[in-house]
């Protein structure tokens, strides 16, 4: 799928639910965007301003580092890439 603002807001544990985080403004070439709905594509070089506390940054920060997570939330695909995956899946097989 798309990377969009919406997209980074996504809980990597449930990507049906929201993170406690908001983005708070989008620049994009010498642009400012204040309060990006969460439609707006993100491309490379954009640089977002974010807010949360807790719980949130850490999701946020691990949606951020590892591109299994992150396919996770943009399409649904779990993959197997990374340690803390491998231990939720196995933790999802046995409940």
């Amino acid at each position: 799928g798309t990377l969009t603002v919406g997209a980074l807001l996504r809980d990597p544990r449930d990507r049906a639910e929201a993170l406690p985080v908001i983005a708070l403004a989008l620049a994009r070439d010498g642009a400012l965007q204040l309060l990006p709905d969460d439609d707006v594509a993100v491309r490379p070089g954009d640089q977002l301003l974010m807010c949360g506390r807790g719980r949130g940054r850490r999701a946020q920060r691990l949606l951020l580092a590892d591109g299994a997570v992150l396919a996770y939330v943009l399409g649904g695909r779990r993959t197997s890439g990374s340690f803390v995956w491998r231990r939720r899946e196995r933790a999802v097989q046995r409940a």
